[in-house]
């Protein structure tokens, strides 16, 4: 066990000591002199605050940081072998690379931590007695992340077969090529998780909320997926086909008949012209749409949660004010549509076509003339077509918008806080007062 009760003991740092040790390894990072990388192998640092702390590529083997705070450190390349970071607190640190393999983060907090490419496969570590110079004892461990708290983590290509990430929330967090052969994963929450070509081959899933979660290109041979909740997620065609997927809860879509669509577009405009007083508000939760052409059409308001919209035709239709959380709207054509004030929350529109569309903030709303923006947050976006659209004001928060095209697109006043903009095209883009800042 990590921080176990080996023959070896660990030992304690006082302030002081620890301080000189972070102020010289801060020096060895700089490549000043007088630095010296930090070595605090079979160490205990529970209780620290390390908050900030410049610890990359320090060495923490079979150390333990129980409780400890490193919220906001840098950790990239850091060695922390089979070390014990229960209850740690790791919003925000930067673990690039590390190698964590055999580490215990049992019940800590990893909110917004980037553990991109880090290594957590199972460890055997070595325990010596300091009065011998043999080792007494072997322990093996995999790294453990039951009861962690890990939302909107980053954990692409991370290498963690077999590990323990039991009862633990992952929602929104990023997983893109992540192996997770053979982990256990039951019972957790992977809620608009990013699992794009993760390798999840014989992984155990049962009871795991994957709700809205993005599974293209993921491995799911021998994966046990009973009882897993699978409504809304992102799945290529032919993984929907797999034994393992069809255990799932699927929430299988139905496809509405002309007429029935036709029905529910009728009593639509009646509930819009009477202010909801006559006719019924158009509810598409649950529906396959994909492929039908809606052009024009007047879904103002309309209801279109985790529903599938794949290819669906929507070009010039007013969406203004609609709810579309967790919608599956890849490769749509959204060209000139009115999406003023619409809820897209964790929509996924990879590849969509929105150019010209409007999905600015909506004014003058109500009694109380109020501002509605248009909520794009955690929205995949990527390769995107939104030349000449108008985003002005939108909340982007976290959204995908790798390989968009956004040539001429007003993001006036946007919030793009954390938003992915690796290779999109902002030519002729006005950003005048958007904010790309850190969360």
């Amino acid at each position: 066990m990590p921080g176990g009760s080996g023959p070896e003991q660990l030992r304690r740092l006082t302030h002081g000591e620890l301080t000189d040790v972070l102020q010289s390894h801060r020096r060895f990072v700089l490549r000043k002199t007088g630095g010296r990388r930090a070595l605090l192998s079979f160490h205990d640092l529970s209780d620290f605050d390390l908050s900030n702390a410049n610890l990359v590529e320090a060495e923490f083997t079979g150390a333990r940081l129980q409780r400890s705070i490193l919220t906001s450190a840098h950790l990239m390349r850091a060695t922390l072998f089979a070390a014990d970071l229960r209850m740690a607190n790791l919003d925000y640190a930067d673990l690039t690379a590390a190698d964590l393999r055999g580490a215990c983060f049992r019940a800590a907090s990893l909110n917004g931590t980037i553990l991109a490419r880090t290594d957590l496969r199972e460890a055997t570590l070595a325990r010596h007695d300091r009065q011998q110079s043999t080792a007494v004892e072997f322990a093996t461990s995999a790294a453990d992340f039951t009861l962690t708290k890990a939302r909107e983590a980053d954990l692409s290509k991370i290498k963690a077969p077999g590990a323990m990430m039991l009862h633990a929330d992952f929602t929104d967090a990023r997983l893109r090529e992540a192996d997770l052969h053979g982990a256990d994963m039951r019972n957790s929450d992977f809620t608009g998780a990013i699992l794009e070509d993760a390798n999840l081959q014989h992984a155990r899933l049962a009871g795991a909320n994957l709700q809205g979660a993005v599974l293209t290109g993921a491995k799911l041979s021998g994966a046990d997926l009973r009882g897993t909740d699978l409504t809304g997620a992102i799945l290529d065609d032919w993984q929907r086909k797999l034994t393992e997927v069809r255990e799932a809860q699927l929430g299988l879509q139905a496809v509405p008949t002309a007429s029935e669509l036709a029905e529910i577009q009728r009593r639509h405009q009646q509930w819009l012209a009477s202010n909801g007083q006559a006719g019924q508000r158009a509810v598409f939760t649950g529906l396959n749409l994909s492929g039908f052409s809606l052009t024009d059409s007047d879904f103002t308001m309309a209801v279109f949660d985790r529903g599938n919209l794949e290819s669906v035709d929507l070009s010039d239709a007013l969406l203004a004010r609609s709810e579309m959380i967790a919608v599956d709207l890849r490769s749509a054509k959204l060209m000139r549509a009115d999406l003023r004030g619409a809820t897209l929350w964790r929509a996924h529109l990879g590849g969509a076509d929105l150019s010209g569309a409007n999905l600015s903030a909506l004014t003058n709303v109500g009694a109380q003339k109020i501002t509605v923006a248009t909520n794009l947050e955690r929205a995949r976006l990527a390769a995107a077509k939104l030349d000449g659209a108008s985003l002005r004001g939108a909340r982007l928060v976290g959204a995908d918008l790798r390989g968009a095209s956004l040539i001429g697109c007003d993001l006036r006043d946007a919030d793009l806080r954390a938003a992915e903009l690796k290779g999109a095209d902002l030519k002729l883009a006005n950003l005048e007062g958007a904010d790309r800042s850190s969360p």
